[in-house]
């Protein structure tokens, strides 16, 4: 993820220097005498130019030439635009650093709304799924929680209209805040139709208390994060708990600023919680801030996976090298880059690397990860990748396919037996095809196919978010570090 500038950086102002002025005026009007105005402009900027005289020929060589030139250029709204946007996607590109990149209005709009915190909306996390948007999560307090919907429930249709015949169904869900929306929802073949209002919802951060250790779970570092991690904190401490897991598991950074906010809950005033260092190899340190109220806990773990990523890490390297906290999970995603964005009139952006992140300690993790104080693996169809099949597509028994493995893996999880779970589907796996396909409602036989595959993703995701108290060995695990 990436930190955005809160304004655009604006151009640099020339302060006053006469004799300098006048040396480029003649120069400038030198050369408008030898070679004429338009020629002799083009070339008194091209020595200007960053690029040097010659990299600022070939930019305007190719782009009047794509411009006025390319066969194709009239198929194409706003040639000019499009050119330039390529043309600074293409500056920004490298392999030395995927993070780096251009970003259009649109996308630079969207990177910013996830981070932002609080939004209008029912309240719920959902995936797109066969037939409609399968709920995954609730956000405790919302609308949608207050109505009765559940994790698990199929939305199906918005104001009366089913998602087939809207082109835009997430659309139809939002809305302003104080206005009436109906969404209908599917659970065991039912369907009940729910009147909500929109309200503001912070999902940034919940909890939770299991078996009287208090749950802090964070899925984003957003702006509101910081106050949001505040009022968690305290309902946990007002319900007795004086352990904490925080749960970091698949979230993939966002503001490093929230990371030093939440920090700042736990570290000792002063503390670092990370390092940065510029290009030039000078480092900073960034302490915890000096006005944060700091709560207590005897004992904290930090639950991670291979999802938890930059902000994430930052947070996860100073608690546990700061105050030895107990990491439990897999190895995280190593993601040891910070991102400032230059902001364009336009709305479009420039996302860069500016900084490298180090630990407290001066570790870096990029490229490897955080190793778990504890490893502990999910079961293995929560760590398998959807099946994939393109329509048309099948594999049969005794075949060997890419979908095949997944496949016989979900199969295991939801209870059907299966003679294998790699890529070749064994005949002894057919049955459970078969007896998946009966229950799922589809047409009979042993094929994998991309309505299987669709039904299977569904039925994982369903007993997931809907048993995820027993299933969680993870959290399970930390819990009982706790003790």
């Amino acid at each position: 993820m990436f930190s955005l500038s809160p304004h655009g950086r604006q151009p640099r102002r020339l302060g006053r220097s006469p004799g300098r002025w006048k040396k480029v005026t003649a120069l400038s009007l030198a050369l408008l005498l030898a070679f004429g105005g338009g020629v002799a402009l083009e070339g008194a900027l091209g020595l200007f130019s960053p690029f040097g005289a010659q990299g600022y020929r070939k930019l305007t060589a190719s782009y009047r030439a794509l411009r006025d030139r390319w066969y194709f250029g009239g198929e194409v709204e706003d040639l000019s635009g499009r050119l330039t946007d390529q043309a600074l996607a293409g500056m920004a590109q490298s392999e030395l650093d995927s993070h780096t990149g251009y970003l259009p209005p649109a996308l630079r709009t969207r990177s910013e709304k996830s981070l932002a915190g609080a939004s209008v909306g029912i309240g719920v996390v959902y995936q797109q799924a066969d037939g409609g948007f399968l709920v995954v999560q609730v956000v405790d307090g919302s609308p949608a929680a207050e109505a009765g919907i559940l994790p698990g429930d199929l939305l199906v249709a918005v104001n009366g209209v089913p998602f087939s015949q809207l082109e835009d169904p997430a659309a139809e869900i939002a809305g302003e805040e104080g206005t009436a929306v109906r969404v209908t929802a599917a659970r065991n073949g039912v369907e009940t139709e729910y009147a909500l209002e929109r309200r503001t919802v912070d999902n940034s951060a919940s909890g939770r208390v299991v078996d009287g250790v208090g749950v802090l779970t964070i899925r984003s570092f957003t702006s509101t994060l910081g106050a949001r991690t505040g009022e968690v904190l305290t309902q946990l401490q007002e319900a007795g708990c004086t352990e904490l897991i925080i749960d970091l598991r698949g979230n993939g950074g966002g503001y490093v600023d929230a990371a030093v906010e939440v920090a700042s809950y736990f570290l000792p005033e002063g503390a670092v919680v990370y390092k940065e260092e510029n290009k030039a190899g000078k480092v900073r340190e960034i302490t915890a801030d000096r006005e944060t109220e700091r709560r207590s806990f005897g004992r904290i773990a930090v639950l991670v996976d291979g999802d938890t990523a930059s902000a994430s890490e930052i947070l996860t390297a100073a608690l546990k090298e700061q105050l030895g906290a107990t990491v439990v999970g897999t190895a995280t995603y190593g993601k040891g880059t910070v991102q400032s964005t230059l902001l364009f009139g336009d709305g479009s952006g420039l996302k860069y690397t500016r900084y490298r992140w180090l630990t407290p300690g001066g570790g870096w993790v990029n490229g490897q990860g955080i190793a778990p104080d504890l490893e502990v693996s999910q079961p293995g169809a929560l760590e398998t990748p959807a099946p994939q099949m393109a329509e048309g597509e099948t594999t049969s028994p005794d075949q060997v396919g890419e979908a095949a493995g997944p496949v016989q893996t979900y199969l295991a999880f939801l209870g059907y037996p299966v003679a294998r779970q790699d890529g070749y589907y064994a005949p002894g796996s057919a049955a459970a095809v078969r007896a998946f396909r009966a229950d799922a409602g589809l047409p009979e036989g042993e094929a994998i196919d991309r309505d299987l595959c669709r039904a299977l993703t569904q039925a994982v995701t369903l007993k997931w978010y809907t048993q995820q108290s027993e299933l969680d060995v993870q959290l399970e695990r930390a819990v009982e570090a706790m003790k």
